[in-house]
């Protein structure tokens, strides 16, 4: 008799536990609507991923081409760890930058479908990128007057995704006006145009185009529209080159000479190009400031001495990834380069007040540690490891990024470190639990259903013996 009461019990709990997951399940949908995809709510429904993979090695003509590409929305079912976001780079996935919970606005081979992407990389949903979200954010459509010109056409902001090239763009822009300049700011997919308001849509639709906004008058004249390759040293103004805040204070840096190391090598009949540089594996983070903004060419001609722009700073200033060994001798003086620096410490945290939500029981902090995006995953879990007190947690899905617990005395020493781009105190809750670093999706109600229906099944086998 006792046995089948707390059968019953049981039962009554199975089916609680089955409502309480059954409503969980609903609300957990919640993380992944979009407030305004294409100016409404939205929540999108799961997907199925991975189709054509089943029996592609079999079909070896199952191969995507990634020439062409396109931008779209990927959402996961959770953070993506390692392994996942490799699965996808193998399918020419890039991702660019998060936009809401769980998705990642990605750059991938235009012929690519749902069907062509794994399902083991954690995707939950695809979708396009609506024109409407590419429109002024506070304007829209609706065009200002202040954004006129005298003849009726709207004077337009173009920002292109930051993976486009800028042959692709300017030959976007050239579409729709010959009227178009590339301002100059520290922001090269950047474009200035006047054009006809009835343009505005087709520019918006454009895959290559990320959003759009409008400027006024006081910012634009016709002798804005000039090409930026021929900027001179002596037209640029000064007040260009000056950081409002290089460690905590303006600052202007002084020209400097580039390239004395090459003339003596061209001198002797020596090689221009270092090799050695090329491919040195000893790296280091710079800032190098440039005259202008910097065409292909002289970006390119860098490349060439292992030199490659990996994130922006300031107006005409990047920073960049070097062989360690590289002094402003070492680099060519026709890349346009203006002068060389360090990337402050100071320049990697915004304060070192600690907020007391990053303050952990036993006196220790919680902090995030963004690293540089030519840092690999195992370089930065390594310098993770060296100074936090428990394993440390991926934090972010676009960049590498780690959540450690450390000591607040190591705040200094970790902005420090040269792969380090940048350090932060997040909320306690924003550091993801071991739990969502893998790919389960099994809810705790479920696990708790299935110990209910183990011991039913224990006390059936205990009642038949008896």
């Amino acid at each position: 008799m006792i046995i089948k009461k707390l059968i019953l019990i049981l039962i009554i709990l199975i089916l609680i536990s089955s409502q309480q997951t059954s409503g969980a399940e609903e609300n957990n949908s919640d993380k992944y609507t979009f407030d305004n995809y294409g100016g409404e709510e939205f929540t999108p429904q799961p997907m199925e991923f991975g189709e054509n993979l089943k029996d592609q090695e079999k079909d070896e003509s199952l191969s995507i081409s990634t020439n062409e590409r396109k931008h779209v929305l990927l959402q996961f079912y959770d953070y993506p760890t390692e392994n996942q976001r490799k699965l996808l780079e193998q399918r020419g996935v890039q991702l660019l930058e998060g936009v809401a919970p769980y998705t990642v606005l990605v750059s991938m081979p235009k012929d690519v479908t749902s069907a062509d992407l794994p399902a083991e990389s954690g995707l939950r949903w695809m979708g396009p990128i609506p024109v409407e979200n590419k429109y002024d954010r506070t304007y829209s459509l609706d065009v200002p007057a202040w954004a006129r010109t005298e003849n009726g056409e709207v004077k337009l902001a173009i920002h292109f995704y930051e993976d486009v090239d800028s042959k692709d763009s300017t030959s976007i822009v050239k579409k729709y006006s010959e009227n178009y300049s590339t301002p100059s700011n520290f922001r090269p997919w950047l474009y200035r145009t006047t054009i006809n308001e009835t343009n505005i849509t087709l520019i918006a639709s454009e895959d290559a185009v990320q959003h759009l906004g409008y400027f006024g008058a006081d910012d634009f004249s016709e002798s804005d529209f000039v090409d930026y390759d021929t900027v001179t040293e002596e037209e640029a103004e000064i007040t260009e080159y000056t950081f409002e805040n290089y460690g905590r204070e303006v600052y202007t840096p002084e020209p400097m000479e580039f390239g004395e190391n090459i003339k003596i090598q061209e001198k002797n009949g020596l090689q221009a190009t270092s090799e050695t540089g090329k491919n040195a594996t000893e790296r280091k983070h710079v800032l190098l400031q440039f005259y202008t903004i910097p065409n292909d060419e002289q970006l390119e001609l860098l490349e060439q001495y292992g030199v490659h722009r990996v994130g922006i700073a300031a107006d005409y200033t990047y920073i960049f990834s070097m062989p360690a060994s590289l002094t402003p001798a070492d680099l060519p003086a026709e890349s346009g380069l203006r002068w060389m620096g360090p990337i402050l410490v100071e320049n990697k945290y915004e304060s070192l007040n600690v907020p007391e939500r990053a303050k952990t029981e036993n006196g220790q902090i919680e902090l995030i540690i963004y690293f540089y995006k030519d840092v690999t995953s195992q370089e930065a879990l390594s310098l993770a490891r060296n100074y936090s007190s428990t394993k440390p947690q991926f934090y972010d899905y676009v960049s590498v990024a780690y959540g450690i617990v450390t000591d607040e005395s190591n705040i200094i020493s970790i902005a420090s470190e040269d792969i380090v781009q940048q350090i932060g105190f997040p909320e306690p809750e924003n550091i993801p639990a071991d739990s969502d670093l893998n790919d389960s999706k099994q809810s705790p109600g479920l696990e708790l259903s299935f110990v209910f229906l183990s011991i039913l099944f224990a006390l059936f086998i205990i009642k038949r013996r008896i």
